[in-house]
């Protein structure tokens, strides 16, 4: 009778501890639940870079596919690598830091790690991941202009709406001149109809173009990042406008201040891009058989690029307004042309600056991250 009993008790302890299981299962899957859904990246791991959890923000933040099935981080391959070498031996104090990642697309991560001992020899670090390149970049751009980003968006909705009645537009002027080479009676009136139709197909061309380089200047890019050489880029860009070069009878002279240029991480066609624009602006503005003058100069942690041109310069008031959408004191062009050079140089983390006396000339100052690998740390506090 008691060994039956006995066994009764075992019975009903083991439903008791299974039923408790269960809890403690379910209670830890409404805890993973929650920390899932957290716009947050959360990562644990032990002393061994074991990882003890992993929300799913981290995972799209880290971008972290695969984990071993011991749970191990391939630190080679994580972004976080020095950052967990960092804090490998961290006692009681938080560590903190923002990394810029090119992978390939440039953006700002902030780190935090907090240490946390369970027992003895049993120490664990949980990391807090944030994605803060968007709030990074709008205080960038509302530090040099606070009205930008504003302006930008109502000239965005402008062209938008431009977009389709031009679209309209020149199928109707397409048409006409279809029509036109099918019938043509009065050779005065069929000449007045062409000159009419040649002129709205070339201003709806223009004003189109113009749109487009609108809307490149204002939409947010993702760079294609690779190791570049910007002497290469430069003599790309000087080969291409040889034939304006050219025509305005103007001499390129270049000036290394260093012995040797280290390759770096660039968007090849936008840096070309930017520099093109930078340049062409130069040509108009220099006096035939003048001189553009192109200077690169690297340290540890920038490529800086001076365009000079010995053009007829630009006044201190309108100095202000160079880099504005349609500001220009060319006659001709539509004053885009440096709004882009401006958005591609800020994609890439850097800065472009104007200098210039009226009758001397202008320098244009593009200052460039000299990055070489993918991830850099910004700032350090513990």
């Amino acid at each position: 009778m008691n060994k039956f009993q006995g066994q009764i008790e075992l019975t009903l302890n083991e439903k008791q501890d299974l039923r408790q299981l269960r809890e403690l299962k379910s209670q830890r899957d409404l805890f993973e639940d929650l920390l899932n859904v957290l716009s947050q990246g959360i990562l644990v791991i032990d002393s061994k870079d074991q990882i003890i959890f992993i929300n799913k923000c981290a995972k799209n933040i880290l971008k972290i596919k695969n984990i071993s099935s011991k749970n191990q981080i391939d630190l080679k391959e994580c972004i976080l690598n020095e950052i967990i070498e960092n804090t490998r031996n961290l006692d009681f104090l938080t560590y903190h830091r923002e990394i810029e990642v090119l992978d390939p697309h440039l953006r700002y991560l902030s780190i935090s790690c907090i240490p946390y001992e369970k027992a003895e020899n049993n120490t664990y670090r949980i990391y807090f991941i944030n994605d803060i390149t968007k709030k990074k970049s709008l205080f960038d751009e509302k530090v040099i202009n606070p009205n930008f980003n504003d302006n930008l968006t109502f000239g965005a909705g402008i062209a938008h709406e431009l977009g389709n009645p031009i679209a309209g537009l020149s199928l109707h002027a397409q048409l006409l001149n279809r029509l036109f080479a099918k019938k043509r009676k009065n050779k005065n009136d069929n000449e007045q109809i062409k000159k009419s139709i040649d002129v709205l197909n070339n201003e709806l061309s223009r004003l189109d173009n113009t749109i487009h380089q609108f809307l490149d200047a204002i939409r947010p890019t993702n760079p294609q990042f690779s190791l570049q050489n910007i002497m290469t880029l430069i003599n790309d860009v000087i080969n291409t406008l040889s034939e304006k070069l050219k025509k305005h009878k103007i001499q390129m002279k270049i000036n290394l201040e260093n012995e040797y240029l280290d390759d770096f991480l660039l968007d090849e066609n936008r840096i070309k891009q930017a520099l093109a624009n930078v340049i062409i602006n130069a040509v108009e503005v220099s006096n035939e058989n003048s001189t553009i003058e192109i200077s690169i100069l690297q340290n540890e942690d920038f490529c800086q690029i001076s365009i000079k041109d010995y053009g007829k310069g630009i006044s201190a008031s309108d100095i202000d307004k160079i880099f504005d959408p349609f500001y220009t004191t060319k006659e001709t062009g539509n004053g885009l042309g440096l709004l882009i050079t401006y958005r591609i140089i800020k994609d890439h983390g850097g800065t472009i600056s104007v200098k210039s006396k009226p009758g001397e000339g202008t320098v244009f100052s593009l200052s460039l991250p000299l990055r070489k690998k993918a991830v850099k740390q910004l700032s350090f506090n513990k």
